[in-house]
C-alpha cells in the first residue's frame, strides 16, 4: 500500500501524540519534526501561487518581507508570510526593470513561484522565486477596459474633447515631475521656439509613476486655478507598459474629463494608449509633440492676424485713393462753379431790375390813362375832388411799388450774401487748411494714376506751402476691391 505525502505528515503527528502521553518533548524537537515533515511533504518542489500583497517592507540587507492573502467577498480566506531574499530580489529587479515596483507593491495581485520554507525560530514562510508578468499585464488590461467602459457609460469619455481650444495657448499649467527628462525637453523646446513667442509655464510637481502617481496627478488637476491658464499639459517620459497603469486610474480620468480647460497629454509611449489619452482633448505621443502643438497654434493665429491686417491696409489704401480722387474732382468743379454762378445771379438780378423798371413805367402809364379817361367826368365831379382822389390812389400805388421793390431787393441781396459765404467755404485754401492736398503735374491737377509714370516730377500744394516729389512707384486701383 502506498501512502501520500499528507498521510505521512499526519502519521508523524499521530505518533508524536501517542508518544507524548509517556514523554515530554523539547520545543526544538517539535519544530524540527515540523521542518522534516514539510520537507517530506513538499520535497523541495516549487508552486505557482495566486495571491494579493497586503503588506510589503524591505530590510537594510536587501530582503523583502511580504504578507500574502486570499480575499473573497471582502473576507480574508487565507494569509501567510512570504520573503524575497536579496539575491533573488536582484534577479527579479534585473528581469522586471522598471516594472518591479509596479508589480510588487501593496494591493497588487500577483502570480508567483514559491518554495515552502520553515525555520525553527522564524516559522513558516513562502520564498518567492519568480513572478508571472503576463498575469499582471492581463489584470491591468482588464482594469483598463473596465475603466473605459465605465467612463463611456457615464458620458465622460468625450467631454474634454468637446471644449473649445483657445487660439493662443500662452499660459500653460504643467503637471509633471520637475527635473525629469520630459520636463527639460518640454520647457526648453518652448523657450527656444524660432518665432520668439513668450509662453508662461507654471509647474505642478507630481510623481508620474508608482502607486501614488494617479492620486497626485488628480490632486494637481483639482488644485489649479483655471481662470489663470489657457490649457493644462500632463507629460512624462517613456517607460514600460506597467508604468502606464497610473494613467488608467478611473478617478484620475474622471477628473480630467470634468476639467473646464482643454488638456494636452504627452505620456511618452509610441504604441500604448492610456485611458487618460483617450479622455483628454489633445493627446500627443511625447512631451516635445505637445510643445510643438502649442507653438504651431500660436503661429497659426499670427498668420491669420497678419492676413486680416493686410486686408485692412489694402482696403484703407483703396478707400483713401478713391476719396482723394473725389476730392480733387470736387475741387476742380468748385473752382469753376463760383464765378459762373455769380455771373448768372448777376444776370438774373439785372433782368429782375429791368423788369421792375418796365413794370413800374407800365403801371404809371396805365394810371395816367385812367386819369385821362376820368377827365371826361369833370362835369359830374369837381376837378379838385377828382384830382384829390386819383392823386391819393397814385400815392398808394407808389408806396406799394416802393415796398415791393425794397422787399425783392432785400431777398436778392440775402441770396447773394449766402452765395458769397458758400464760395468762401469752398475756396481751395479752406479745403487745404482742413488737411487735403492737391497734386499737379505740369500745372494740371492729377485725376488718374494712369496719366503718371515712374520718374515724373509732381508738385503738391498744402495749406502752408508746396513741395515737389518724384514718383518711384505707382499702385493702380483694383476695381473689385472695396
Amino acid at each position: 500500500m502506498k501512502f501520500s505525502t499528507i498521510d505521512k505528515f499526519v502519521a508523524i503527528f499521530v505518533a508524536m501524540e501517542v508518544e507524548s502521553k509517556k514523554n515530554v518533548y523539547r520545543l526544538s524537537q517539535i519544530t524540527k519534526s515540523i521542518h522534516r515533515a514539510l520537507e517530506v511533504a513538499t520535497g523541495g518542489k516549487h508552486y505557482w501561487v495566486k495571491a494579493e500583497i497586503s503588506q510589503w517592507k524591505t530590510s537594510q540587507k536587501g530582503h523583502a518581507y511580504l504578507e500574502l492573502v486570499e480575499m473573497q467577498g471582502g473576507q480574508k480566506m487565507a494569509a501567510i508570510q512570504a520573503v524575497i531574499w536579496s539575491m533573488e530580489m536582484q534577479v527579479l529587479q534585473s528581469k522586471l526593470k522598471g516594472d518591479f515596483g509596479q508589480i510588487f507593491n501593496q494591493g497588487s495581485e500577483i502570480v508567483c513561484m514559491v518554495g515552502v520554507e520553515y525555520h525553527p525560530v522564524f516559522g513558516l514562510k513562502l520564498r518567492i522565486i519568480d513572478v508571472d508578468i503576463s498575469f499582471t499585464l492581463g489584470e491591468l488590461e482588464k482594469r483598463r477596459r473596465a475603466c473605459i467602459e465605465r467612463l463611456r457609460s457615464e458620458g465622460l469619455l468625450s467631454l474634454n474633447r468637446q471644449l473649445p481650444v483657445p487660439r493662443i495657448l500662452q499660459r500653460i499649467a504643467l503637471i509633471t515631475a520637475p527635473g525629469s527628462a520630459a520636463y527639460t525637453d518640454f520647457t526648453k523646446h518652448l523657450e527656444a521656439n524660432e518665432f520668439g513667442y513668450s509662453i508662461r509655464v507654471t509647474t505642478f510637481s507630481v510623481r508620474v509613476q508608482g502607486v501614488q502617481s494617479a492620486a497626485e496627478i488628480r490632486q494637481a488637476l483639482l488644485s489649479i486655478n483655471y481662470d489663470q491658464f489657457d490649457a493644462i499639459a500632463i507629460i512624462r517620459g517613456g517607460g514600460s507598459t506597467l508604468d502606464l497603469d497610473g494613467f488608467n486610474d478611473y478617478e484620475l480620468c474622471k477628473a480630467a474629463a470634468l476639467c473646464p480647460l482643454p488638456i494636452l497629454s504627452g505620456i511618452g509611449h509610441e504604441t500604448d494608449l492610456s485611458v487618460l489619452d483617450m479622455v483628454v482633448g489633445l493627446p500627443h505621443k511625447t512631451p516635445t509633440a505637445v510643445a510643438d502643438y502649442i507653438i504651431d497654434q500660436m503661429q497659426s493665429f499670427e498668420i491669420d492676424l497678419l492676413g486680416m491686417l493686410n486686408a485692412i491696409l489694402r482696403q484703407s489704401k483703396n478707400r483713401l485713393s478713391r476719396d482723394l480722387l473725389i476730392l480733387e474732382n470736387s475741387l476742380s468743379v468748385i473752382k469753376r462753379s463760383p464765378a459762373s454762378f455769380v455771373h448768372r445771379q448777376r444776370g438774373d438780378l439785372h433782368n429782375i431790375s429791368g423788369k421792375l423798371a418796365r413794370l413800374t413805367v407800365e403801371k404809371l402809364q396805365r394810371s395816367r390813362q385812367v386819369l385821362k379817361d376820368l377827365s371826361g367826368d369833370i362835369a359830374l365831379n369837381s376837378k379838385q375832388k377828382l384830382a384829390q382822389r386819383e392823386s391819393q390812389k397814385i400815392h398808394e400805388l407808389q408806396e406799394l411799388l416802393i415796398i415791393y421793390t425794397q422787399h425783392r431787393m432785400q431777398g436778392i441781396s440775402q441770396q447773394l450774401e449766402n452765395l458769397q459765404q458758400t464760395i468762401k467755404l469752398l475756396r481751395p485754401e479752406k479745403l487745404l487748411a482742413r488737411g487735403f492736398s492737391i497734386s499737379r503735374i505740369q500745372g494740371k491737377a492729377i485725376r488718374d494714376v494712369r496719366d503718371l509714370q515712374s520718374g515724373d516730377e509732381i508738385e503738391t500744394e498744402l495749406f502752408n506751402g508746396n513741395f515737389r516729389s518724384v514718383i518711384t512707384q505707382i499702385h493702380k486701383k483694383n476695381n473689385n476691391d472695396e
